[in-house]
This record gives structure tokens, sequence and C-alpha cells, in this order.
């Protein structure tokens, strides 16, 4: 048995775990999705719709879902007008562009949800070919708004996944096998934009070949000293990634909060759920992080419906563990972090 076979025991276990808990919000929407989808009754089926929307904006992974769509979609107050007329049981604007297809239909529940028994009738009629008819308003009902809202929740939550999923697979290949090639590049490099000429550029290699969806904004003069990311105009998926290269413990933590500040400032410039720091340290020490971890064990900072993961890449060269030393370590607090992103 060599050193590296119990580390895929252990990231493993905490992958499948992570899958579970994903599989489940996914499960629980299914579930709900059925429920609305099988009631007979006005009372129950608006009640059902109240708990869904409920269920969706108490959920950090899912509202932050729908806060991205209501941003990223263009005509934002249009889509609203036509929720809300379609509510009112008259025929609206439709739309041919998918994310104001989804947020007319998101924005017709939550409406629903806020408002009494029977909206859900009246807004059912307005797209259903047979109004006269419940089953066909019925089926209608659940083609138009449920079913679109569904699905566009779980196919991001499951992008979100394999995201999370491929970071931690780049993190072993670069342990276990590239450390001494990513020194040689740095070393070869000898600047002081390592992260941009380096190491970013490997990470969204491998994103990429991962198969996770995103787009890089070219580099120029104006997007130095951010994480890359997308205009604002782009339909194409954001990213919001920063990478620090940590070649000494004097600054080590200071780059750190400064990743954060970035980080966290620019998901909500971007209206972005989440967002990834990579960390590669170049020096003996370990970081330790005094906040939760993620369910693939990963640091991760919640805050205010943000979640900012931290993947730490240690790339300096291995000593064996009799030669290591007294241990020690680099704590980062949350209120380090939080300190410094509202100064």
């Amino acid at each position: 048995m060599t050193g590296i076979e119990p580390k895929f025991e252990i990231l493993d276990i905490i992958k499948q775990m992570y899958n579970v808990l994903i599989d489940s919000l996914i499960q629980n929407l299914l579930r709900q999705q059925k429920r609305i989808q099988d009631v007979e009754y006005n009372q129950t089926l608006h009640f059902c719709v109240v708990r869904l929307i409920k269920f969706i904006s108490e959920n950090v992974e899912l509202s932050g879902i729908v806060e991205e769509l209501k941003t990223q979609t263009e005509g934002e107050e249009q889509v609203s007008v036509a929720a809300h007329i379609l509510i009112s049981g008259n025929g609206a604007q439709d739309f041919d562009d998918e994310k104001q297809f989804v947020l007319r239909s998101y924005l017709v529940l939550e409406a629903c949800a806020q408002s009494n028994v029977g909206v859900e009738n009246q807004a059912s009629k307005a797209v259903s070919l047979e109004p006269s008819r419940i089953s066909i308003n019925r089926q209608a009902f659940s083609s138009i708004y449920l079913e679109p809202v569904i699905s566009y929740l779980i196919d991001k939550l499951q992008n979100r996944q394999n995201l999370l999923a491929a970071l931690i697979k780049y993190k072993q290949k670069v342990e276990w096998f590239q450390r001494s090639f990513i020194r040689d590049q740095i070393s070869q490099h000898g600047d002081s934009r390592i992260e941009e000429k380096v190491l970013n550029p490997r990470v969204y290699e491998y994103l990429h070949d991962a198969g996770i969806e995103f787009y890089i904004e070219p580099h120029s003069q104006e997007s130095r000293g951010r994480p890359d990311f997308v205009s604002v105009q782009s339909s194409e998926p954001k990213l919001v990634l920063d990478g620090k290269y940590l070649d000494t413990t004097d600054t080590a933590k200071q780059k750190i909060v400064e990743a954060y500040s970035q980080v966290y400032r620019y998901t909500h410039d971007f209206s972005r759920p989440d967002g990834y720091i990579v960390l590669f340290k170049n020096f003996g020490e370990d970081i330790g992080f005094s906040f939760p971890t993620s369910d693939f064990d990963l640091p991760v900072v919640t805050r205010n419906g943000k979640k900012i993961y931290f993947v730490v890449v240690n790339i300096s060269e291995a000593t064996p563990p009799s030669q290591s030393g007294t241990l020690r370590e680099i704590q980062i607090a949350e209120k380090d972090l939080i300190t410094n992103s509202e100064e």
C-alpha cells in the first residue's frame, strides 16, 4: 500500500457526501414539483407553491441561483411586468430568450406565493389553450411556470457540483505529480505577474478540459489586479476565481485577505452566488482556516448569501515526516476576512 491510497479514499468519501447533499436538494425540488403537479384543489395548490418559494428563498444555494438569474437577465423590468399581467389572468409577452422565459416563470410562482388562493388558476388560464378546462390549465401551469424553474435550478446545482469536484481533482494532480514542474515554471518566469502568466491559466485550462462552462475576459490593462470574469453584458457563464501565489509566510495572510476581499466584492458586482480562491503555497508551514469547511472539505465563508471557497494547493518541496520538525501553521479567521472586505 502506498501513501497515496488513503488520500484517494478520504477524498472519495468527501465527494460522495457532497454528492449526497446535492442529490438530496435536487430530490427535494423534484418532490415539490410532483406534489404541485398532482394536487386537485386550488387551496392545496396555493400552499404547495408557497412552500416551494419559501424553500428556494431560504436555501443559500437556490436563492443565490435565482439572484444571479435576475441580474443576468436583460430587460428584467419588462419580464416582471409580463409576469404580473399573467397572474391577473391576461395574456402577456412571451420570450424566446431562455433566461427571460425562466425568470418570468419564477416571478409568476413568486407572485402566486405572495397572493391569495386562486391566483394560480388565473395564471394558468392566461397560458392555457383551453381556459375552460381545469385539467388543461393545470398542465399549462406545470409546463410553462413550474418545470422550467425546477429544471434551471437543477442544472445550476449540478454545474456547481462539477466545478468543486474539478477543483479538488486539480489540487490532487498538482500536489501528487506536478509540484516541481510548477516551481520550475515560476522560477523561469521570474516577474511579479506569476498568477496571471503562470498559475491561473493552468487552473482555467484544467477546468475547461473537465467540461466546466465559463468564459474568461481577455486580459487588459484595466483588468489587472482583479479576478478574471466576464463582462456584465455577456451571456456566458461567469466564473469569479482568483489565484494567489504564496511564497513566504511574511505576506501570506495579507494576500489571502486581499484575495477574499476582491472575490467577495466581485460576487456582488456581478451577482454571482459563489467565488473561488486557489492558493498556491510554496513554503513548509500549513495554512489553517478557523471557519467551517464545505461538504468537499474546502474551507468556505458564507456571507450575505455569497459563498467563497478556498483551495490550498501545496507546491512546496515535499519533506519526509521525520524531517518536518515542529508543526507550524498560519491561522486565518473569518473576522480577518470580514474586517478587510468591509473597509
